[in-house]
């Protein structure tokens, strides 16, 4: 009888940081890191959602799912044992994350953000009958400009990306690359 076994899982990021593939992927950090750091916004530490070079709509304002994106990237394992933080480019990568989270959770403490998070919920029902959580009131906006102020986009989505925010911010504190002062404290409960 022929039976199966399901082959060790080797994630593809661990791959990707032995040997040679390591020299490859520092490399392409070291080209790519500049273009990245020189977009972030020098006083609420965003990121735009694409260069500036492309003003297309909001692509240039600042969304949470990017900004989180680019925080996972800027604390991810893997880059980091590819640029230690003894070596420039690892202190510019760990700089820049560390200001996004601090600048994210500034502007989350703020208005319109604040009132939003601390909301009530009620329960609803689907179409099919499915209980789920709603909020009485609309959601936190989730685009804004670059420098942190409003910016009306007129569907609020990607609500998972306040998660990724959050995880972000764990990774910051885990590392102990940031302290949260009393206020920060109060927005990320």
């Amino acid at each position: 009888m022929l039976t199966l076994e399901r082959a060790p899982f080797v994630p593809q990021t661990e791959t990707l940081a032995k040997g040679l593939e390591k020299e490859r992927l520092q490399r392409c950090i070291e080209k790519s890191i500049d273009t990245l750091l020189d977009e972030q916004h020098p006083q609420s530490h965003l990121f735009p959602a694409a260069t500036k070079k492309r003003y297309i709509d909001h692509y240039h304002d600042a969304w949470v799912r990017d900004n989180a994106m680019v925080g996972l990237s800027l604390f991810d394992p893997i880059v980091r044992s590819v640029c230690p933080e003894n070596t420039s480019l690892g202190e510019k990568i760990r700089s820049s994350g560390k200001n996004l989270v601090t600048g994210m959770l500034n502007l989350f403490g703020k208005e319109p953000w604040n009132t939003a998070f601390e909301q009530e919920t009620k329960e609803v029902k689907d179409g099919l009958g499915r209980s789920y959580k709603k909020l009485n009131q609309p959601a936190p906006p989730t685009h804004f400009k670059e420098d942190g102020t409003d910016c009306y986009w007129p569907t609020q989505n990607q609500p998972d990306a306040w998660g990724e925010f959050l995880m972000i911010t764990a990774l910051a504190l885990k590392n102990r690359e940031l302290a949260l002062d009393t206020k920060q404290q109060r927005t990320v409960d």
